[in-house]
């Protein structure tokens, strides 16, 4: 998530196009669809998952390019799970999240 957010604060030329919003009947789920237009590249989509939670828009995935940012966490934890167990998952995010409170934010 930091690389991405990093990505994105580093490039101030870059705008955000607004597409319309989908939602499911029942309204309690939303996909909030935005296009990342950058100088001299197509535009990158860039979508939202939500959930309407104890009314609170939330968001539960974003999916960079097509590509879920929630899968691909989960599929690395579920390796991470198989090959040291639970507890290595949890000591290894453990150790990313020390180093990451210590990088500058910019």
């Amino acid at each position: 998530m930091r690389t991405y957010t990093t990505a994105f604060t580093e490039y101030a030329d870059w705008k955000i196009r607004f597409l319309p919003l989908r939602t499911e009947p029942e309204g309690t789920k939303a996909l909030v669809r935005t296009e990342v237009l950058q100088p001299g590249a197509q535009p990158v989509p860039v979508d939202y998952r939500m959930n309407l939670l104890q009314c609170a828009w939330r968001v539960y995935d974003i999916l960079i390019d097509g590509i879920s940012l929630l899968q691909n966490y989960r599929t690395s934890f579920a390796n991470e799970v198989a090959n040291g167990g639970l507890d290595r998952l949890i000591e290894h995010i453990a150790q990313r999240n020390k180093i990451a409170m210590k990088e500058p934010v910019n």
